[in-house]
């Protein structure tokens, strides 16, 4: 999968794939 920028507009796409691999809903922190 394509890697993209850590937070190219205020999200973090890392910790939001994790937080859905991991089942959980995505923090606050998040911006969702």
């Amino acid at each position: 999968m394509t890697k993209y920028p850590s937070k190219p507009m205020g999200f973090d796409f890392d910790e939001a794939l994790k937080s859905l691999q991991a089942g959980q809903p995505l923090s606050g922190k998040d911006g969702i």
